[in-house]
């Protein structure tokens, strides 16, 4: 028969082992979540030897008794769903952050600046005239993720030789549209491009219609690729009218230079904070 003090111990025993048990549950749910992988999970095991003293102190034979149980079965498996569920949500985790991203939500917008060095391809103009510098500048708007259209605006100036007096010069105010690789299409992000436009030219006094087309390639600088920069080149046509005692050869124009861009760019991408969890207090001694 079992005397006050063997059954007081007994009990106290039997609370210690629960509140090992739970503690171990509390131990591995609170560590799985910020593994990052496998090595992590298994350096995080359930270790037997981190229990309290017992009152014989046979600290690791009691260790083992409580996990090799029948009686804590129950609370081993939910402790093993919560290890395999982290594994799970890490492993998505880190799956979501490979995924490529799509556009920004809204509209897409594009903002563009094309400086560049520019000549005349033809006579009269090549013969008249030296290298010189140009610029242009587009709006456009995306359509879908290939094709953009807007606004465009341009102004060339080409030095003048001794057998001129002035300058040429030509602004071009034109609408046109951009075919492309997305921005958004996964891996190094590199996008070739092709443009066209038709222009209304005005040289001096006079005005005319016109039509450009320029290819290139832009490489994002941000990893929401908002900033591209790339090289191009533009290929600029006046067409000119029939007038009589005046050269009414095209004026055609080559410009080479290296494009700058900003967009709406790619959606953020959204912060991942792992939970820290504090490890559990340590269970009392039994008495």
């Amino acid at each position: 028969m079992r005397g006050p003090h063997s059954t007081f111990h007994a009990a106290a025993v039997r609370v210690a082992d629960e509140q090992f048990a739970v503690c171990a549950v509390r131990r591995w749910c609170a560590r799985a979540p910020a593994a990052q992988n496998l090595g992590e999970f298994a350096r995080a095991r359930f270790d037997p030897y981190e229990s309290v003293r017992f009152g014989d102190g046979s600290k690791a034979a009691h260790g083992w008794a409580v996990a090799t149980n029948p009686r804590y079965l129950p609370t081993a498996a939910l402790a093993a769903l919560c290890l395999f569920g982290s594994i799970a949500h890490a492993q998505e985790a880190e799956v979501a952050a490979d995924e490529p991203r799509p556009l920004a939500a809204g509209l897409q917008l594009s903002l563009k600046l094309e400086p560049g060095l520019a000549a005349a391809l033809s006579d009269p103009q090549s013969d008249r005239t030296e290298l010189g510098v140009g610029t242009t500048a587009k709006l456009l708007f995306g359509v879908n993720r290939y094709l953009q259209l807007g606004p465009s605006i341009a102004f060339t100036t080409l030095p003048a030789t001794a057998e001129m007096t002035q300058s040429g010069r030509a602004w071009t105010f034109g609408a046109g549209g951009r075919l492309m690789r997305p921005h958004d299409a996964p891996g190094h992000g590199i996008s070739p491009w092709i443009d066209a436009d038709l222009v209304y030219a005005r040289t001096g006094d006079l005005s005319r219609p016109g039509f450009a087309a320029a290819v290139g390639v832009s490489m994002p600088l941000d990893d929401r690729r908002q900033f591209w920069v790339g090289p191009f080149a533009r290929y600029f046509q006046i067409l000119e009218g029939e007038r009589a005692g005046y050269d009414s050869r095209d004026a055609k124009i080559i410009m080479f230079g290296v494009g700058l861009e900003v967009t709406t760019g790619l959606e953020r991408r959204r912060d991942r904070i792992a939970a820290v969890v504090a490890p559990p207090p340590a269970a009392p001694s039994a008495p």
